[in-house]
């Protein structure tokens, strides 16, 4: 008997294909699944840039004009410009990795402002931003350092009390 099940494993183990018949079936297995996937570049990542301009640093440049730099070369995306407060109207240009907006009429110094915008770069990718400050001042008021006080002192309720008295020498 157990002669009978050992000549029936036999008789199976023949009746597998052999290596070529299983090359063959691997060869147009691997030609199907080739022809049926997509390019393996998209599979991973598009092709191109797809990372947006980062910005790198932005100014006042005066009461008219107000300058974004950018890690790449951008141009300023039409009608996307807005400022607050309303009667200040923004026009922006680019050059190269600079966007700079020009502000008309000029924005009174301390008044709270907002610029918002988009930036795109050659590859198309967008990048939106808000930028909050206080108005240009041109004649800032000049200070002098009039007292200073850091480190303890003798008082009982506030032993660490650091201070600065700043006087106003020009306004």
């Amino acid at each position: 008997m157990e002669f009978i099940c050992f000549r029936k494993i036999r008789q199976r183990e023949d009746c597998r294909p052999g290596p070529r018949v299983l090359g063959r079936w691997l060869c147009i297995l691997i030609f199907v699944l080739c022809a049926c996937t997509p390019q393996s570049g998209n599979v991973i990542a598009p092709v191109g840039d797809i990372q947006p301009p980062s910005i790198i640093g932005a100014s006042q440049k005066g009461p008219r004009a107000f300058e974004i730099c950018f890690d790449e070369d951008v141009t300023a995306v039409r009608d996307t410009y807005r400022f607050q407060p309303e009667p200040t109207i923004p026009e922006a240009s680019a050059a190269g990795s600079v966007i700079e907006v020009s502000l008309s009429p000029a924005v009174k110094p301390g008044v709270d402002c907002t610029l918002s915008g988009e930036a795109q770069d050659l590859a198309g990718t967008v990048t939106r931003f808000l930028f909050s400050f206080a108005g240009y001042n041109e004649t800032p008021a000049i200070l002098r350092i009039n007292e200073l006080q850091c480190g303890k002192n003798t008082s009982a309720s506030n032993p660490h009390r650091d201070y600065i008295e700043l006087a106003v020498t020009v306004a």
